[in-house]
């Protein structure tokens, strides 16, 4: 943080699509409203410390003096500071994480017992603290069990200027400031005040005010902020810092960028920033305060002449419905009378979705105070619609488990992938369909903090280990996304949205099993949906929570139609889906279950729902099971059970299935696939880089299967020697790919990484190249995603760019020092759902390689560093490994390493050369490999900055063994390498 005014200097060029006046403006008094208009004489000089900027003069210390604390995560570095420098006791709030992981919380970090080193080591208080398990909020409550309190409440009994604040609580800050406000006793006792803000969140606290209009909203929120200024001096904020972080220029060259929420008139975003006050009665003494005010805003200084705003938007379109059952009608405004039903719940002890038609009885007495009839005739439209028409015979039987009834027959082939919109903190959903059924499952979610989700922050185990009773964890291979489906591809307030038709792009007939809980934003996703069968044709099973007239930020554009017309949209939008799908099961039954009318509403006091049942039972909001109704034809019956290859992740085209090695190019006769299936039940499988040198290849495969039994072996020949008939005589996997130097270009490179890691189904695949010697056992097993040789010091450039992908993922993450020395090469160590998440053909394409090499050099381009830097993009761990040693002049002592690693590395200086190559080929070996193809010998070449994606489709008539999506060099790398023009190709 930083004292002054910002220095917030203009973007050189428009970065976004358009230009909205009224943001503009908005920005411009968000940044006046943080300016700093105290001098460092007056606070009798500054400290500046991460996230704050004090007044020196507040912070003098005297008994009686406290700091609280609201939101610190697994650990607080601003209660740490002023604990250890200022000796001011603290309180700490946080109702969100958990004890165990931050030592403050569990009451475990030195208080008060010893001298603190903040730099070096962290958790440690020097002056007493107190943790509680509370949120800061509104009011006092209890929500979702967790404990809230307001800060008038924590400021109780607390003296004039006698208190330090800081709050970090994600969004939720608005009402309690805006309370703050009204309370000037409360104001009077707070001497600093340091916050992270935030424009235009939809956190939870502030629910009531989701309806307002976008506008609405955030002239609130600056109202408030300007308010603070009546009693409060801004005395620095992270603006500047954050804007020196910013680069238009790079990242929305052409405009492309959309709009934030709120921008200066440079078109920097204000959005969410850290800002720090002192009470003025500090700097001015008491009795000197003046009121804020709010100056106009000026017009824009810049000179480039921005887009104009964006026409309004056209009316919402007429809906029809795809298919809609007979619904009674009425002319007239009379109620329907109560019914009179008598049923049975069919699984009354059972809190899960239920087959067959809902048991949903009337209530004894009319609860509510009027009784609207088309209310009625909407109510019992859903009823309809959400009522089974298929049999338990039908299905084979079926499956409850919580919000899901599944029909038995929809699970009997695989191949199958899942996709869950809407995951929250853990997702039962995925989970089952990954442990029972071994489905692999893609997880989205763009409002979930990743921190308090172990599947969205990629830490919950990943087909790694049986996982029981175990919560957050996956027995096959998921991915998370911090994506939410929306009706199209963009950025809306900072998240990312997706189509549901873009996720399933590439995906085969019948393949996919769907899940939408997307809390009301789902009706114009399905709505698209029901206008495309090819994408209908491709679910299984579809399982969703469904929200009538509900107000969610996608549906804006609904919002102004009166409550009937917008109910009636949603209600045939759900009527359509049985076009193509029948109903298995609801939740509606189970709900009704859970209804007391008469204990609630005894007196007919309740106000009317939105829409209910001629017996008064409200169906706005459960749980629907659906199935594809081809799943019932012979098409289905003849669906092939072989797995397929998934398609691609959400937002960008996935890598495709490589070619079965059954095929007719030269490459696939002389590649080999063995009969066997993999052994899934190993820890770890070995990945063969190879080209030539018969006797060390042979030498290497039968020493993995000495020390590692059973294990599988992919042995991949970079355009080399054909290793077909030692796979067939040791059991293992050959891939002949073209010839392409992969090792210095990582489009192919990694991609034969990832075909590999697709047929070894284990935990950890070992890379190895001919010069690896194997020594025994892994006796150090891996504790990151990646890991190798340790080369001390190695550090690589960019660390920047590389940390801005990984925390679109992981907000937190830090490709450290410690990472860079991991020297990924023969020995190395990688987890498989890191290969199949990170070196997978769009998340390699998402990599500016240009940039990298035009700010760098050209060795991005070479393996050991095209490694490290797609796994950091993608927020995985790496370490340095003790069982990978490097070898270098002296025989027996490694210089890196230990001394009985697993696996050695070897120089060229080694003395009398790299052992393995100087074995030869026994006799009875010799039928054991083929010389190279003789296309292959005419093309390989160890050229650098030579692949080209065109030619290499051209030469081999497919992107077989190489990444899918063009890439090309930019004209800078070709100039600056080649500067007499002669760009080199493979021969």
């Amino acid at each position: 943080s930083r004292p002054g005014p910002p220095c917030v200097p203009p973007a050189r060029i428009w970065p976004y699509k358009t230009n909205t006046p009224w943001r503009s403006e908005m920005g411009e008094r968000i940044l006046k409203a943080v300016d700093t208009i105290i001098t460092e004489e007056q606070c009798d000089g500054w400290t500046m410390f991460g996230d704050s900027t004090w007044c020196n003069k507040a912070m003098e210390v005297k008994p009686g003096r406290i700091a609280l604390s609201f939101g610190i995560e697994e650990r607080d570095l601003y209660s740490e500071y002023v604990s250890k420098f200022y000796g001011f006791p603290t309180r700490l709030y946080d109702c969100f994480i958990e004890p165990e992981k931050s030592p403050p919380m569990a009451g475990t970090a030195p208080n008060g017992t010893q001298i603190c080193d903040i730099q070096r080591g962290g958790h440690c208080y020097e002056t007493p603290y107190h943790s509680y398990r509370i949120c800061l909020g509104p009011e006092k409550t209890r929500i979702q069990g967790r404990k809230y309190e307001t800060l008038s409440n924590t400021l109780r009994g607390r003296g004039r200027l006698s208190t330090h604040v800081k709050i970090d609580v994600e969004g939720s800050e608005w009402t309690v400031l805006e309370q703050l406000l009204a309370n000037e006793a409360d104001m009077a006792k707070i001497r600093t005040l340091d916050m992270e803000i935030h424009f235009g969140f939809r956190a939870a606290s502030e629910e009531k005010y989701d309806n307002f209009p976008e506008e609405q909203r955030l002239e609130r929120q600056i109202k408030i902020i300007e308010g603070l200024l009546d009693r409060f001096y801004c005395t620095g904020t992270t603006l500047e810092t954050y804007r020196q972080g910013w680069f238009p220029e790079k990242d929305c060259r052409n405009q492309e960028c959309h709009e934030p929420v709120v921008h200066t008139y440079g078109g920097y975003s204000p959005q969410m920033f850290a800002v720090s006050y002192v009470n003025k009665m500090i700097v001015d003494g008491e009795g000197n305060v003046s009121p804020y005010q709010a100056p106009a805003p000026a017009p824009s200084p810049y000179r480039y002449s921005p887009p104009p705003p964006p026409p309004p938007p056209p009316p919402p379109p007429a809906y029809r419905p795809a298919y809609r059952p007979a619904a009674k009608t009425a002319e007239d405004d009379e109620p329907y009378p109560m019914p009179v039903e008598n049923c049975d719940y069919s699984y009354k002890n059972t809190h899960t979705s239920r087959p067959g038609k809902p048991c949903i009885p009337p209530a004894r007495i009319w609860p509510y105070k009027t009784n609207t009839r088309w209310k009625t005739d909407l109510g019992e439209r859903i009823l309809r619609a959400a009522t089974p028409h298929v049999s338990e015979e039908d299905c084979h039987g079926w499956t409850l488990f919580g919000d899901q009834t599944w029909c038995n027959k929809a699970f009997e082939k695989k191949g199958s992938l899942g996709l869950s919109f809407g995951i929250e903190e853990r997702d039962m959903y995925s989970e089952y369909l990954s442990n029972v059924h071994k489905i692999p499952t893609w997880l989205f979610d763009c409002f979930q903090q990743p921190r308090d989700s172990p599947p969205l922050a990629g830490t919950a185990p990943n087909a790694t280990e049986v996982c029981g009773n175990r919560a957050h964890c996956y027995e096959t291979y998921y991915r998370p996304f911090q994506i939410c489906l929306g009706r199209k591809k963009e950025v809306s307030e900072g998240r990312q949205y997706t189509t549901l038709s873009d996720v399933l792009k590439g995906r085969k007939p019948l393949s996919t099993h769907l899940k939408i809980d997307v809390e009301g934003s789902e009706w114009s996703a399905l709505d698209q949906f029901n206008q495309n069968d090819e994408d209908q044709n491709k679910i299984i099973t579809m399982d969703m929570e469904v929200h009538f007239g509900f107000n969610a930020a996608s549906e804006m554009e609904y919002r102004k139609l009166d409550l009937k017309p917008r109910l009636e949209r949603e209600i045939e939008i759900f009527e359509g889906l049985l076009k193509n799908f029948v109903v298995t099961g609801s939740t509606l039954e189970e709900y009704r279950q859970g209804w007391t009318p008469d204990m609630d509403c005894p007196q007919q006091q309740c106000d009317e729902p939105y829409v209910h049942l001629a017996g008064g039972f409200t169906p706005r909001m459960f749980a629907v099971s659906f199935v594809n109704k081809k799943v019932f034809t012979p098409e289905w019956d003849r669906k092939s059970s072989q797995p397929e290859v998934e398609a691609p992740p959400a937002p960008r085209q996935r890598s495709p299935a490589p070619a079965a090695a059954a095929g007719t190019s030269p490459e696939e006769s002389r590649s080999y696939m063995p009969p066997e299936p993999v052994d899934n039940t190993q820890t770890y499988g070995f990945y063969l880089h190879v080209f030539n040198a018969p006797a060390a290849v042979i030498h290497q495969v039968r020493q993995v299967k000495k020390h590692f039994p059973g294990s599988p072996i992919y042995v991949m020949s970079d355009g080399g020697m054909s290793f077909k008939e030692l796979c067939k005589k040791e059991g293992c996997r050959f891939m002949l790919c073209p010839p392409a130097n992969d090792r210095w270009h990582p489009w192919p490179f990694l991609r034969r990484m990832y075909d590999a890691a697709l047929w070894m189904e284990v935990q950890y695949i070992i890379m190895l190249e001919p010069d690896n010697t194997i020594h025994g056992p892994i006796t150090r097993h891996p504790q990151a995603d990646a890991g190798g040789l340790p080369v001390p010091g190695r550090k690589f450039g960019h660390r920047e760019y590389a940390e801005k992908l990984a925390r679109e993922r992981n907000p937190s993450y830090r490709w450290t020092d410690r990472m860079m020395s991991a020297g990924l090469a023969g020995g190395a160590y990688f987890s498989r759902a890191a290969i199949l998440d990170a070196f997978s053909d769009e998340s390699v394409a998402a990599i500016d390689w240009n940039y990298l090499a035009e700010v760098g050099s050209k060795e991005i381009y070479s393996s050991d560093f095209a490694m490290q830097y797609v796994l950091a993009a993608r927020a995985y761990s790496i370490e340095p490994w003790e069982d990978c040693a490097q070898m270098d002049r002296d025989p027996e002592k490694p210089i890196a390493g230990a001394q009985d690693s697993a696996f050695r590395h070897y120089c060229s200086c080694y003395p009398g050369g790299k052992p393995t190559y100087n074995l030869q080929v026994k006799a009875a070996d010799r039928n054991l490999f083929q010389d190279p193809l003789p296309k292959h010998n005419s093309e390989n070449s160890v050229c650098q900055i030579c692949y080209h994606h065109d030619k290499y489709l051209k030469d081999w008539g497919s992107s077989r063994c190489t990444n899918s999506i063009p890439s090309e060099y930019s004209q800078l790398i070709l100039k600056r390498y080649f500067p007499d023009g002669k760009i080199p190709y493979m021969r």
